[in-house]
């Protein structure tokens, strides 16, 4: 989940739609030239038997030969099957040279960022659990052609609030994850159906999307989630239908659609306002059982809060207050930031880390009980010191409050990264 999904995709659906791209009539013509010279009953070649049938194209075979004799001796990991090589292949348009660029360049990235593995480590990513239970955003049944079906309401997401508490690498740490689990899924259904399914197709709710997802910070991590997806997954994405698109989606397809594959952008399909017309798009691609009511569909169990969960107001925080990686925020002029940490057991120490970008900040803990009991005395912490780190060992169980008070400027906030943990005896 949590995604914008993009790849270089030389065929496309010759479904009727609406309103698409521009290009989009000379891109459905390949795709019937495509058809005509597909093979798609032709076996794998020897000695890769994971997938019973894939759906070659006229000459792939002998260059998908070629591509892994230029391979011989390269520890291709977990991309040792030529499902992937036919991926890459066609986002270079069978150019040999080039997808064999590409693909090695993949093979670096995958042991640079440790993707082997990432699925094993679910456990260690710091924001897994959290996005699990935030993001409105979730696989969700399959497309009339078995592919995924990839749902998001992107316009519930406090994208604000994300990019400013969660760093960057976190974040596409995260993306990393959720590639990665999906290329797997597609790979096990796959090989559970006899033929190949390696495409999502994705519904794109932009209700309620407005300027504040354009914030210029989240622009530039859209951007290279666009890039990793371009490079590292090609060939993933089958379409993308934009649902209640926003008004301010021609701003945002100029800012975006120069970092986007060409190819990509005749994926993007723009589906009717009107409901009637709205929910006959949506059936031409998946079936209504698969859809939410309110798109004429059958699942009771889609909506917001049920299966996509419901986004809202990001809080970056474990439910003890504690945090899950170095959290940033933003303390306004004349403010406060104050995060409540729940203490269960006496002799707990509360341990604290955090830095001022600039200027100074007042800090401080309390013991929040029938008064406010003052722990650690308030100070200000000036940004030279760089980072300060403290603890304290309850002597109570209860509501402990960290305080970063700025509420003596009246000119300048102050952009504040902090850690909070508790260690339990």
């Amino acid at each position: 989940g949590g995604r914008m999904e993009t790849d270089s995709v030389s065929d496309v659906s010759a479904t009727s739609t609406p309103r698409r791209a521009d290009g989009e009539k000379k891109k459905k013509k390949k795709k019937k030239k495509d058809k005509q010279g597909s093979t798609a009953t032709t076996p794998r070649p020897a000695g890769d038997g994971d997938f019973p049938k894939i759906d070659w194209q006229e000459g792939e075979l002998e260059k998908i030969a070629e591509f892994k004799k230029r391979l011989e001796g390269v520890d291709r990991g977990k991309m040792n099957d030529d499902n992937s090589l036919k991926r890459f292949l066609r986002a270079r348009d069978g150019d040999i040279d080039k997808a064999l660029a590409m693909y090695t360049n993949h093979l670096a990235w995958r042991k640079q960022c440790n993707i082997d593995t990432i699925l094993d480590r679910k456990d260690q990513l710091p924001l897994s659990k959290l996005m699990d239970d935030y993001w409105p955003g979730l696989n969700h049944g399959e497309d009339r052609e078995g592919n995924l079906v990839y749902m998001e309401r992107i316009g519930l997401v406090d994208v604000k609030g994300v990019i400013s508490s969660v760093p960057v690498d976190v974040l596409m740490e995260w993306q990393r994850y959720g590639r990665e689990r999906d290329r797997v899924g597609l790979e096990k259904r796959s090989r559970e159906r006899g033929h190949v399914v390696d495409q999502i197709t994705m519904i794109e709710d932009c209700q309620g999307i407005g300027m504040k997802h354009l914030y210029m910070p989240a622009v530039d991590v859209y951007k290279e989630v666009l890039k990793m997806s371009e490079e590292q997954y090609p060939e993933t994405l089958r379409r993308y239908l934009l649902v209640n698109p926003p008004t301010i989606f021609p701003i945002a397809y100029k800012m975006l659609s120069p970092f986007v594959d060409p190819h990509t952008l005749q994926k993007i399909i723009i589906v009717p306002t009107d409901p009637e017309e709205r929910n006959k798009v949506l059936a031409q691609y998946v079936d209504p059982k698969y859809l939410p009511e309110e798109w004429g569909g059958t699942c009771t169990n889609h909506p917001v809060g049920r299966c996509i969960p419901p986004g809202g107001k990001f809080n970056p925080l474990s439910p003890n207050g504690t945090t899950y990686f170095p959290t940033g925020t933003i303390v306004g002029r004349r403010g406060k930031h104050e995060v409540e940490v729940q203490v269960e057991q006496v002799g707990t120490k509360i341990t604290w880390k955090f830095a001022v970008k600039s200027n100074d900040i007042g800090f401080a803990v309390y013991f929040k009980g029938d008064t406010k009991e003052e722990i650690v005395a308030s100070t200000r912490v000036d940004s030279k010191v760089g980072q300060v780190t403290g603890e304290h060992v309850a002597a109570k169980a209860g509501t402990y409050l960290l305080v970063w008070d700025n509420s003596y400027s009246n000119l300048r906030k102050k952009e504040l990264t902090f850690e909070i943990a508790l260690v339990v005896p």
